[in-house]
C-alpha cells in the first residue's frame, strides 16, 4: 500500500534472527512498525550506536 509520502510493505523474514539481520541493513531508509519484538530490537540498537559513537 502507498500512501502520502510513504510506502507499506510486508515481508516475510523466514526467521527472527535473519529478520534482526536484515533490518539493520534498513535503518535510515525505512521504520519497522511490526512485529513489535523485531521494532524494539532495531531501538535497542540504535541505542547501542548511539553510546558508541558518542563516547558514552
Amino acid at each position: 500500500m502507498q500512501g502520502e509520502g510513504y510506502l507499506d510493505l510486508t515481508v516475510n523474514m523466514y526467521s527472527y534472527e535473519a529478520a534482526c539481520r536484515d533490518a539493520m541493513d534498513w535503518i535510515g531508509r525505512g521504520e519497522i512498525m511490526e512485529p513489535a519484538a523485531l521494532r524494539q530490537f532495531v531501538k535497542e540498537q540504535i541505542s547501542r550506536l548511539q553510546k558508541l559513537y558518542a563516547g558514552i
